[in-house]
């Protein structure tokens, strides 16, 4: 026995295909498969451009006048330039500290003692602190 599938294009253009039941039966499956997964990932999956978090845009591009925007892109290159500075271990322990870990999960992590991890964190801290310091005289001086 043969079962008639239709297929319609974008443009309007519709063809019909005869094909064994077997074989419809398993297009068919398939399309409902399709359907359920399209279904989950719209469900699951969203950009987090369009995300709220109390009211407030989450994860957007910065908003503002051209200036506060060009001021922001000036500070994130300053701090990819300072990122650049640090050894891998520093920038290793630090992305772990702004993930979140405790300075004992990072010691845990890297099998080194706890002290080191905040001895190493705190470098970071303080030399970008003065980096901070200098690129706000800087400006000012720029500003007058």
């Amino acid at each position: 026995m043969t079962t008639k599938i239709k297929y319609k294009f974008i443009n309007g253009e519709i063809l019909e295909v005869e094909v064994d039941d077997i074989i419809a039966a398993f297009i068919f499956k398939d399309r409902t498969r399709e359907a359920s997964a399209n279904r989950k990932e719209r469900r699951y999956n969203f950009s987090l451009e369009a995300a709220l978090y109390e009211d407030e845009k989450f994860y957007a591009a910065p908003e503002g006048n051209p200036d506060q925007r060009m001021i922001q892109f000036e500070q994130y290159e300053e701090i990819l330039k300072f990122i650049e500075t640090l050894t891998e271990v520093q920038k290793r322990r630090l992305f772990m500290r702004l993930a979140g870990m405790s300075y004992r999960e990072i010691a845990r992590k890297e099998r080194v003692a706890v002290r080191s991890v905040a001895d190493s964190i705190d470098y970071v801290r303080a030399k970008f602190q003065s980096l901070y310091v200098q690129s706000f005289s800087r400006f000012l001086k720029n500003y007058n």
